[in-house]
This record gives structure tokens, C-alpha cells and sequence, in this order.
């Protein structure tokens, strides 16, 4: 007697077998994301004359804000763009940075104003700070557990090279054309995300984590900006004038409004287990310093931090060792 045949809704309810992961190909996928995001730091330094040039600009503390527009934005929103990839998924916020990287990108190289190009870079880095530290997220969770500290090593080596070649690769395109400055991200972006797609396994902590402090991240972001606009207007302006007196008094009181609301927060988000770093690894016993984020230009992780991650592995916090299944913490 033959055994009867599946329904066709269990057949439509199976699930199909997840995608084995490549640990060494997604790294190269993270490693060149991340080198994109800090080498657009880097890249314009030698080619704000060629850029003045090309938009119609003259003034050099105008053109400075091509590169200041980026480097503040990309620094305020790093820690609010991870905790949201917490919340949605690592995977789905990396190709939306990268998304977004390269529509600026294109958007930077097409300019024809400074206020356009500045407008454009802003956005820039909001690709940049959504897609750093979900591909360090990424690469944690995706490393082989013996080989993390290693991984997480190749992952700050490439912002090094970037952040070390940007104003050689920089002088390099402006030979061609200072919109290649812009456009070189285009094709990279548009590979790294066809890769991503295929390669990168989707992860999503199973609970909610709390949203980001938004309102930190504004402060930050108008406290330092107005900083940099008074240092850089201050001739200009001069030194006693109404406006820049202004932009240190909103400066000020931007800083110490971002200081109440970091201390207001980081209490409560600490106790709803919701830091920007996977699996509540800031909740262990590990110092601030032997984090990877906080060497970004140093080295890499300690033993300590790979045995901790191995032991997390060990208990289920962070899945099996080819980094599927990721999943929360429980209470203790």
C-alpha cells in the first residue's frame, strides 16, 4: 500500500533549508562596505579646489563643509542607526545603507551647487553610519566562533586602509574627473548589495529592541555642527559678530541638552537589554575599552572578548557557530 502523498499545503508550509553561509566571502562583502564608508572621509581632502571649481564655489570655508557635513553625520548617527538595525534586521539595514550610499553618491557626483553637494553628502552619510555597524554586527555573528577575533580584525584593517589610501585614491580620480570622487561608489555599492543579497544571512533579534535616542542624536548633530560653522565662519564673520557669538551659544546649549537626555536614556536602555551591539555584549563583564568598536584604529578584540562571544555561542545567545539563528538573550 503507498504512502499517501503530501497536501499540497504542507508542501506550500515547508520551509525551505537555509542557505549555507560562506563565512569568508561575507566577510569580503562586509569588509568592502565598510572600506566605501570610511575611504568617502578621506577621499575629497586633496580635491576641494577641483570641487570649488566645478559647483562654482570660491570660498574655502564652504567647500570645508563638503567634508565636515560628513564626518559629523556619519559620527552622530553610528549608535542610533545600529539599534535600529537590532530592531528590524542586520541584513535589510545594510542594503539600505548601502542603498542609500549609492543614490547620494550619484546625487554628490551630479551636483552642480555647493548647497546641492552638501545637502547630498549629508545623505551620504547616513548610508555610511546605517551600513557600519550592521556589517560589524554582521561579521560577529557570522564569523566561525574560533575565528571572530580575526574576522573583526580584517574588518577594522579595511577602514584603516581606507582612511590611509582615500587622498592618494582621491588624487588618482581627479585626474579624470572630480565627480569620480562620487561615482567610483557606484559600481562597488551596486556589486556589494547583489552580493549582500545572495550571501549575507537575514538576522533580526527575536524581541523589540528600544528605539534609538533620537533626540540625542539631533543634539549631537546641531551641537557639533554649530561648533564647526563658528570655527570655520569666525574670519569670515568675524569673531565678535552676532552670528558666530550665536552658533557657540546654540553649541552650548545643544551639548548640555545632549548630555541630559544621554544620561536620561542610557539607564533605561541598559535595563531593557537594547545597547547598539549584539546579543547584550556590553552586559557582560567586558571593559568598554576591549570592545571592537571603540578600536576601530587600534587593533583588534581581546581574547577576552573572543572567549566571551565563544561562551555566548556555547549558551545559544548568539546561534551556532556559522552565526544562523540568531537570537535574544534570555531575562536573568
Amino acid at each position: 500500500m503507498s504512502s499517501p502523498s503530501p497536501s499540497p499545503a504542507l508542501v506550500l508550509n515547508a520551509k525551505a533549508p537555509p542557505r549555507p553561509i560562506r563565512p569568508g566571502l561575507v566577510l569580503a562583502v562586509l569588509a568592502t562596505a565598510s572600506f566605501v564608508a570610511v575611504l568617502d572621509v578621506w577621499i575629497t581632502n586633496g580635491g576641494l579646489p577641483t570641487i570649488g571649481r566645478g559647483v562654482h564655489e570660491r570660498s574655502v570655508s564652504n567647500l570645508s563643509w563638503v567634508l565636515s557635513a560628513y564626518a559629523i553625520v556619519y559620527a552622530a548617527l553610528l549608535v542610533p542607526a545600529g539599534r535600529l538595525a537590532d530592531r528590524y534586521g542586520r541584513k535589510a539595514g545594510f542594503i539600505l545603507g548601502l542603498a542609500i550610499f549609492i543614490t547620494a553618491s550619484l546625487g554628490c557626483a551630479l551636483s552642480g551647487d555647493i548647497g546641492l553637494l552638501i545637502a547630498f553628502r549629508c545623505l551620504q552619510a547616513v548610508g555610511a553610519a546605517v551600513l557600519t555597524p550592521t556589517s560589524l554586527g554582521l561579521v560577529l555573528t557570522t564569523a566561525p566562533a574560533e575565528k571572530v577575533a580575526k574576522y573583526v580584525q580584517i574588518w577594522i584593517i579595511a577602514g584603516v586602509l581606507a582612511a590611509s589610501t582615500g587622498p592618494v585614491l582621491g588624487g588618482l580620480l581627479l585626474e579624470a574627473s572630480w565627480r569620480w570622487l562620487f561615482l567610483v561608489n557606484v559600481p562597488v555599492g551596486l556589486v556589494a548589495i547583489a552580493a549582500a543579497v545572495r550571501l549575507v544571512p537575514d538576522q533580526r533579534h527575536e524581541q523589540d529592541a528600544r528605539v534609538p535616542d533620537a533626540l540625542g542624536a539631533i543634539l549631537l548633530i546641531v551641537a557639533i555642527g554649530s561648533l564647526a560653522l563658528g570655527l570655520v565662519k569666525g574670519t569670515d564673520w568675524g569673531w565678535s559678530s552676532g552670528a558666530v557669538i550665536s552658533s557657540f551659544v546654540v553649541a552650548g546649549a545643544a551639548l548640555i541638552a545632549f548630555v541630559v537626555s544621554a544620561v536620561a536614556f542610557v539607564p533605561v536602555a541598559f535595563a531593557q537589554n537594547s545597547p547598539g551591539v549584539p546579543g547584550g555584549i556590553l552586559q557582560d563583564q567586558f571593559r568598554l575599552k576591549e570592545h571592537p568598536q571603540m578600536q576601530f584604529a587600534a587593533s583588534a578584540p581581546s581574547d577576552k572578548y573572543q572567549d566571551g562571544v565563544s561562551a555566548k555561542r556555547k549558551r545559544g545567545d548568539l546561534g551556532d557557530p556559522n552565526g544562523c539563528n540568531l537570537q535574544c538573550p534570555k531575562d536573568q
